[in-house]
């Protein structure tokens, strides 16, 4: 599958910034990649995210664990922190920190 860097959900085709998409975000569901369930603010269609240094990648968990990117979103200033041993991920981006961490 081509990775899309136009700026549009893969499920709706609306127009989607990294920021909505983290504040859609919902839970850490895979802490030693740093994967977050969310979902789309305009269709609510399920979505997983991958934050990265200056991006942010929506696509999904596959059946061997790693990471199939469909969207690339650039965001200056984007990172993650996340501890190691830990459940827990910390993104910032433009001025504000979204965490997360897995499910009880």
């Amino acid at each position: 599958m081509a990775i899309r860097t136009e700026p549009r959900c893969p499920l709706c085709g609306a127009h989607l910034t990294a920021e909505e998409l983290l504040d859609a975000g919902e839970e850490l569901i895979d802490a030693a990649l740093g994967v977050i369930a969310g979902h789309c603010p305009h269709c609510q269609g399920n979505l997983e995210l991958l934050p990265g240094v200056g991006q942010l990648e929506v696509g999904y968990l596959n059946k061997t664990g790693a990471f199939d990117t469909v969207l690339i979103l650039p965001c200056d200033g984007l990172a993650a922190v996340g501890v190691a041993g830990s459940d827990a991920l910390t993104v910032q981006a433009h001025g504000r920190q979204f965490r997360y961490s897995v499910a009880d």
